[in-house]
């Protein structure tokens, strides 16, 4: 029988990313640590390296502190954001909508 095919939210992905990134393990390691095909980090790790730069644009580029996007998904715990551009960010700040 045919297992259903697993999802994983983007907080998961990029905490392997990072954990890949930083290089303390091999992806093999990873993949067998997180149950995932090596391949996957792989492909997720690339995504993340790609979108890193975009962390530290200039605010005034991105529209303010927190960029053109007001409604941001934060983790509290990890202080990890991700936006509705599809840009992460590194942020401690919360996310106020601005009035006019």
């Amino acid at each position: 029988m045919k297992s259903k095919r697993r999802r994983h939210d983007s907080e998961f992905k990029a905490r392997v990313s990072f954990e890949a990134l930083k290089g303390t393990k091999t992806v093999q390691e990873l993949a067998r640590e997180y149950d995932l095909h090596s391949v996957q980090i792989s492909d997720w790790k690339k995504v993340f390296a790609e979108r890193m730069p975009h962390l530290f644009e200039k605010e005034a580029a991105r529209g303010g502190p927190m960029g053109p996007s007001v409604s941001a998904a934060k983790n509290r715990s990890t202080g990890l954001s991700i936006c509705s551009d599809t840009r992460l960010r590194l942020c401690g700040h919360t996310t106020r909508a601005t009035t006019a």
